[in-house]
């Protein structure tokens, strides 16, 4: 761990707990059963603080990698119960989103957040 780690990581997560907005990621996993060749999946949710989701600057919208309706949020990374991933569900205001992708955000040795794009 460095001297940024130290300071950087907690500052992050203070910060966005103070003035981002609480929003619920659903976690699902799958396990599968070999006797009966079935497939379960078992959700989780957990409510943590993010920035306030922002659009991306149209200079970088390509209807493909980035379309217009995309949002852009950052999660601390400190403390978080889960890992984000590709693909997982994000409610915001009542509203479902889906991570297209993400992106580690290192303090020094640690990732102090990730920047997660969103899809509705």
């Amino acid at each position: 761990m460095t001297v940024l780690d130290d300071t950087l990581v907690p500052k992050i997560k203070d910060t966005i707990a103070k003035y981002g907005k609480k929003v619920i990621f659903t976690v699902d996993t799958n396990t599968f059963d070999p006797a009966t060749g079935l497939t379960t999946t078992t959700s989780k949710t957990y409510t943590e603080f993010v920035t306030p989701p922002q659009s991306f600057d149209i200079r970088y919208v390509n209807n493909d990698l980035i379309r217009k309706e995309d949002l852009l949020i950052s999660l601390a990374a400190k403390s978080l119960k889960f890992t984000p991933a590709v693909g997982m569900k994000i409610t915001i205001d009542s509203k479902i989103y889906r991570t297209v992708a993400l992106e580690k955000v290192y303090t020094g040795d640690l990732v102090g957040m990730y920047n997660i794009q969103l899809r509705e």
